[in-house]
C-alpha cells in the first residue's frame, strides 16, 4: 500500500506508537512518520506507507504551528507537566505579558532542552537527564513567525494560565520558547498542554484519529499537496518522466536548489541543482 495519511495523534502516546498501530491495522510493514510529537503533545502527524517511506529524510524546513496551553507558578525538570516540579512561585498578577510575547518573535537562540532526543556522543540527551547528568548543548536557532494570545491570562489555586498559538520554523522546541516566556516575565511556568494544529499548509481539522482508520473513514492525501509544502514542483510529460526513472538528469533552468518532478500524479524523483543541472538524489519507479 502507498499513500499518505494525516494523523491526529493522541495524548499519552508516542509517534512510534501511532506508527506501530497502523501497522497492525492496515496490515502494511512499510509505514513511518515525520515530525515526532511528545507524548503529552496531541496533533498533526504525517504518516507515510509503502513506496513514500523514502520521503521520510526529504521532508524538512516546514512551518509549524501550535496551540499551547503554559501554566505559570512552576517548572519542571522536563519543562512540561509530566515533569519534577523544580521551582514553585505564588502567582497573582503578571505583568508585560502583551511586550514578551511580542519580543519573542523573530529569530531567537536558546539551549534544546535536556529531555530531548538530540544525540551528543552517541547518546540521546534524555538519557542523561534520567541520570541527573547536565549535558554542555550548542545553541539552537529557531524562528518564531507569529505569536497570537488566544485568551486572556486565567488566575487560579495560586496559579495562571495562558493559551497561546505560535507559528514556528521546523526542529524547533515549544517547551523551550515557553520557558524563555517565563524567564522574561520572572515567573517559572511549564507547558501544560500541546496540540499541533498546522503542518506547512496542512491542517488537523483535515486529520483522522486511530478509530476512524479501524471503522475505514479516511482518505489519503496527494503526495503532490505534501511536497509542495518543501519543494518547487515541475511538471512533466509522459516521454520526459520515462526519460528520467532510467537516472538521467534533468536539463532546466534553475529554480531552487531543489526540486520534485511529477508526472500527472505521480512523482519522478526529487532533484539538486548541481553544475548547471538537476541531479536525482532519489527516484521513484
Amino acid at each position: 500500500m502507498d499513500g499518505i495519511i494525516l494523523i491526529n495523534k493522541e495524548k499519552h502516546i508516542t509517534s512510534h506508537d501511532v506508527v506501530y498501530n497502523l501497522r497492525k491495522i492496515l496490515k502494511e510493514k512499510k509505514c513511518g512518520h515525520t515530525g515526532t510529537l511528545d507524548p503529552l503533545a496531541t496533533g498533526l502527524l504525517i504518516i507515510l506507507f509503502g513506496k513514500y517511506t523514502k520521503l521520510s529524510s526529504f521532508l524538512y524546513n516546514d512551518t509549524k504551528t501550535y496551540d499551547v496551553k503554559i501554566l505559570f507558578g512552576i517548572q519542571t525538570n522536563t519543562l512540561d507537566v509530566t515533569g519534577d516540579v523544580i521551582e514553585r512561585k505564588f502567582v497573582n498578577k503578571i505583568d508585560n505579558l502583551d511586550n514578551v510575547l511580542k519580543s519573542i518573535k523573530g529569530e531567537i537562540e536558546y539551549y534544546p532542552p535536556m529531555f530531548s532526543a538530540i544525540k551528543i556522543n552517541g547518546k540521546k540527551l534524555y538519557s542523561y537527564a534520567r541520570m541527573n547528568i547536565e549535558v554542555e548543548r550548542k545553541l539552537k536557532k529557531s524562528f518564531i513567525y507569529d505569536v497570537i494570545k488566544l485568551d486572556d491570562l486565567e488566575y487560579e489555586n495560586d496559579f495562571a494560565y495562558l493559551n497561546i498559538r505560535l507559528k514556528v520554523s521546523s526542529g524547533t522546541y515549544i517547551r523551550s520558547i515557553v520557558d524563555i516566556i517565563g524567564k522574561r516575565l520572572d515567573f517559572p511556568c511549564t507547558v501544560y498542554d500541546l496540540c499541533r494544529i498546522e503542518i506547512g499548509d496542512l491542517k488537523l481539522c483535515n486529520s483522522y484519529n486511530l478509530t476512524d482508520i479501524i471503522n475505514n473513514n479516511y482518505k489519503f492525501i496527494d503526495c503532490y499537496d505534501l511536497l509542495k509544502i518543501y519543494y518547487e514542483i515541475v511538471k512533466v510529460d509522459k516521454e520526459t518522466a520515462l526519460y528520467l526513472k532510467n537516472g538521467r538528469e534533468f536539463n532546466h533552468s534553475k529554480l531552487k536548489d531543489k526540486i520534485t518532478v511529477f508526472c500527472e500524479n505521480d512523482i519522478i524523483g526529487i532533484y539538486q541543482y548541481v553544475d548547471n543541472k538537476y541531479k536525482a538524489l532519489r527516484i521513484w519507479n
